[in-house]
């Protein structure tokens, strides 16, 4: 049906699209597929297993240069995201946190609802308990993220200083897993101080100029960019739990219908924000958007809801089938700059040297903390890429152990056959 069609991409920006382990802002999922192995090397002369073993490659290298775009639009769809909520609070008569929230979410949950309904094969609904209080925790944390978010935005805070700051969800996540017992890496440790570096630096910086709706401000921690930061210990939160709920299989399998409940819940949570809001302020709804009847604003609301929603989460998920996951969260750390870029371009901000240091040090914080410092600086090999074409042709080589040459030959059985072949074609055209 449509409306199945469309949920498949029509995830919300701020969780992550599935219940796998998540390394990263995303949770790229990412499956090696079988045209990228290698072919074990032979020795001798060059035969059709060289010819094989040059093809699959190129194929390969074709089918992960697609992935590689696809991940580097999806960056770009997020990026959009800061940008167009920002320039929503730019036209007259911008609305609420409150109001905003709650048409987003009914954009994004809308479509998802029918999936509530559907069962199993045996008659029982998909949507267990167990799914309903998943997804009723990882609505807690997505209603702070874009609460606080939108609060930042209202009050005049940076798009690019968002994007930024989201990414010191590195410093959070190493202490939620401390908290809970957990092992944490070194390389973890190592980009979560240099994440906090980076936020000093944002924070200490004061040679730019405001955006548009904050012109002149110092650009120093602000309660806007506090806001951020609480958005960044949200993100922390859900890819946290994320990886805790993906060790379960059930909910590993209903990653769709779980992101359902949890939009649903959402709306919900908005819907009943904007009620609170029009009972303390007992003004009339159209107070909490004056500027509702603008098509422009209709538009970014809409924009923020396709780029950051459906085309993020499509070429994500694109991308994430033929890449490692720890390249895949890589380029995904480019998000921020492509935030800063747009709100450059449409938005007219210009920030200082800190912040975009700062920032930049956020992003390697990002990479640290995903592949470790070695591969900080041989990014093909991100998620132990040479590991894993060796442990591939390894593979490949314990498949083929049945046809293992005997001591002292030269070539394969396969590439004896085919020289038999050969041969006997020769033969064949001489009669």
């Amino acid at each position: 049906m449509a409306w199945r069609a469309a949920a498949v991409g029509l995830l919300f920006v701020d969780a992550s699209c599935a219940l796998a382990p998540p390394s990263g802002r995303h949770g790229a999922i990412c499956a090696r597929p079988r045209a990228a192995r290698v072919a074990p090397r032979m020795s001798g002369p060059a035969g059709p297993a060289d010819a094989e073993r040059r093809a699959l490659p190129a194929e390969a290298s074709r089918e992960r240069m697609n992935a590689r775009l696809a991940m580097l639009g999806s960056a770009i769809m997020f990026g959009a995201y800061a940008p167009a909520i920002k320039e929503v609070y730019l036209q007259p008569g911008p609305p609420t946190a409150a109001a905003l929230s709650c048409a987003r979410g009914l954009m994004i949950a809308l479509p998802l609802v029918p999936m509530l309904w559907e069962r199993d094969v045996d008659g029982a609904p998909v949507v267990n308990s167990r799914c309903l209080r998943t997804a009723a925790e990882l609505a807690v944390y997505s209603f702070a993220l874009t609460t606080l978010l939108n609060l930042g935005l209202v009050q005049g805070g940076s798009a690019t200083k968002a994007a930024f700051l989201l990414q010191a969800a590195v410093i959070f996540t190493p202490c939620l897993s401390l908290a809970a017992r957990e092992p944490v890496e070194p390389r973890t440790w190592a980009g979560a101080a240099m994440a906090l570096v980076g936020v000093g630096l944002i924070a200490l910086d004061e040679g730019g100029v405001g955006s548009a709706a904050a012109a002149g401000a110092l650009l120093r921690l602000e309660p806007a960019d506090l806001l951020f930061l609480g958005t960044a210990a949200s993100w922390a939160a859900i890819i946290f739990r994320l990886g805790q709920f993906a060790r379960s299989d059930e909910l590993a399998a209903k990653t769709l219908h779980i992101q359902a409940a949890k939009n649903a819940m959402l709306a919900l949570a908005f819907g009943a924000w904007l009620g609170l809001d029009l009972l303390c302020s007992g003004a009339g709804l159209s107070a909490q958007w004056p500027g509702a009847g603008s098509p422009l604003v209709w538009g970014y609301v809409a924009a923020s809801a396709l780029f950051g929603g459906f085309l993020g989460d499509l070429l994500q998920a694109i991308g994430g089938k033929a890449m490692p996951a720890a390249e895949a969260n890589v380029i995904l750390t480019s998000e921020p700059l492509w935030a800063a870029a747009l709100t450059a371009l449409f938005l007219h901000e210009r920030l200082g040297v800190g912040v975009y240091a700062g920032g930049g040090l956020l992003i390697g914080a990002g990479i640290v903390a995903t592949v470790g410092l070695p591969s900080f600086f041989s990014l093909p090999s991100a998620d132990g890429g040479a590991k894993d074409e060796a442990a591939l042709v390894a593979s490949d080589r314990a498949g083929c152990a049945d046809e293992s040459p005997p001591p002292g030959a030269r070539f394969p059985p396969r590439a004896r056959a085919w020289k038999a072949g050969q041969k006997g074609g020769r033969r064949s055209q001489q009669h």
